[in-house]
């Protein structure tokens, strides 16, 4: 008999919804490298390491997934309140 699976619907829309977040966090970061601030090269190093981050993010692990969009939400508010 095959085990019953632990995923669950709102895991999904969770991992999708940090992937999201991840998006706009990436735009963010590219369109202050062209109003001055920050670097192009400070902007890249950070879209990488998001990047490496979702890619190697586990979408069955609930927590890792929270903990990783709550980490992407903070960025995008530090970001949006530089904002001139």
């Amino acid at each position: 008999m095959a085990d019953i699976s632990a995923w669950r619907v709102n895991d999904v829309v969770a991992f999708e919804a940090m992937r999201e977040s991840a998006t706009m966090l990436t735009a963010l970061l590219l369109h202050g490298s062209t109003d001055g601030r920050q670097t192009l090269s400070g902007a890249i190093d950070e879209v990488t390491k998001l990047r490496e981050s979702v890619l190697k993010t586990d979408s069955d692990d609930r927590a890792e997934v929270s903990r990783l969009a709550k980490s992407i939400e903070r960025r995008i508010v530090q970001l949006r309140d530089s904002q001139p």
